[in-house]
């Protein structure tokens, strides 16, 4: 009986690992496409989990893990801070909430523990960001039955499924994934696919999208592309066809062009009249105006976690301004400043200068090597959002820092400069 017992225990925790594996590679599937799917594969991926045994195996991983530890010392933080939150019941579960995707990093390292299983996390995530870029490229001709939008033709806002910063900042993560396989594609036809699809990510970022984020993003992770995979002596000349190839890019085009401008725009109004008149920079200018002086009221360990629409609520103390300032600062490291304090913000900048390291260490054919444009891009976007706490962006960074970790279990050694 016992023997029986336990062979039907194996067999359901064999067929739950492989459900897990499984759900999370549908997650990277719809990370991109549906807020709700990625929720869903998310809570199985928890419930799964612990029901798929191998704790002895998924431990080791973890402790061996080099980005366990600052995950660890910011998530300490955020659990700290609610017993001396300032904020509401309501805040504090709706942050709770929030920073949960968090534990799917854990996850992702502890089972993502063959390449088999990470390669088949690519391509999911490849799959459903070329679904991304077709559809906005489609519809420039045709309204899409899966599209929110109604505009045709080139100079319109084409963002699909998601607004237009997300969507802008995703595809240029994108473009870098794609000029990494076509670096390393065995075949020529290949290479050529994947850089024509890197050509069109690059048509939907700045001619068919209104997101100046993802397009500055673009341009600093493909020159930071550009320094990592080139020889020295092949840099130079590089950087400056890619700038040259920005320039004339921006310059053709009317959507970068007038985004670009109207940015300059509100700034000047931002530095006459210090209000942000609910514009996209002046909003974010007032915002940091306005949370630099919070940080300094308790420096150490911030408000609390869940506190920041109580303390936004009283600092800004105008409903209409309040309206879109006090959900969040519009930056992620004044979020963690103004509710848990220096050392949460010190571990948040822990944890990239990792993913940093990750990516310089990584050898140059691994898709740990992404974690470097990777970095790029989450600490541009979290300089004018708050993305760990925003819709389908929380999904996407915590899934992605989970698979770029999952494919190293050490501190990499230091890599020989070329």
């Amino acid at each position: 009986m016992s023997f029986t017992h336990n062979h039907w225990i194996r067999r359901l925790q064999a067929f739950c690992n492989t459900a897990l594996l499984w759900s999370i590679v549908f997650l990277f599937l719809f990370v991109p496409l549906s807020r709700a799917a990625a929720s869903v594969f998310g809570l199985a991926i928890c419930i799964l989990f612990l029901l798929s045994g191998n704790w002895v195996h998924r431990f080791k991983r973890l402790q061996s893990n080099y980005l366990t530890t600052p995950l660890m010392a910011l998530c300490s933080l955020l659990l700290l801070g609610y017993v001396y939150s300032v904020g509401s019941g309501q805040d504090k579960l709706e942050h709770l909430l929030s920073y949960s995707r968090f534990l799917l990093i854990f996850i992702l390292i502890a089972c993502l523990d063959t390449s088999e299983w990470r390669s088949r996390c690519w391509q999911a995530l490849s799959l459903a960001c070329i679904l991304v870029v077709a559809s906005s490229v489609l519809s420039i001709w045709w309204q899409l039955p899966w599209g929110k939008n109604l505009d045709r033709g080139l100079g319109g806002n084409h963002a699909i499924f998601a607004n237009h910063l997300w969507q802008n900042v995703l595809v240029s993560f994108f473009v870098c994934l794609c000029l990494f396989k076509a670096k390393f594609h065995s075949t020529r036809s290949g290479q050529w696919t994947w850089l024509l699809i890197a050509a069109a990510s690059i048509l939907s970022i700045f001619f068919l999208v209104q997101g100046r984020t993802g397009q500055l993003t673009a341009v600093v992770s493909i020159m930071l592309l550009v320094f990592i995979f080139l020889k020295y002596k092949q840099r130079l000349i590089t950087f400056i066809l890619t700038a040259l190839a920005f320039i004339v890019i921006f310059s053709s085009s009317d959507v970068a062009h007038q985004r670009f401008e109207k940015a300059a725009n509100e700034i000047h109004d931002y530095t006459v009249h210090k209000e942000h008149n609910n514009s996209s920079v002046g909003l974010r200018l007032h915002n940091w105006n306005i949370n630099s002086k919070l940080v300094f009221d308790r420096l150490l360990f911030g408000y609390g976690s869940g506190s920041y629409a109580t303390v936004a609520e009283k600092a800004f103390n105008d409903p209409v301004v309040c309206s879109t300032n006090c959900t969040h600062p519009h930056n992620q490291f004044l979020y963690f400043f103004v509710e848990n304090g220096f050392f949460a913000m010190l571990a948040f900048v822990w944890l990239l200068v990792r993913l940093v390291l990750l990516g310089w260490r990584a050898d140059a054919h691994s898709y740990e090597k992404l974690a470097l444009p990777f970095t790029c891009v989450l600490f541009l976007h979290s300089l004018v959002d708050s993305p760990f706490v925003v819709g389908m962006d929380r999904a996407f960074y915590t899934s992605m820092i989970g698979l770029l970790a999952a494919g190293t279990t050490h501190f990499p050694k230091p890599r020989q400069m070329s």
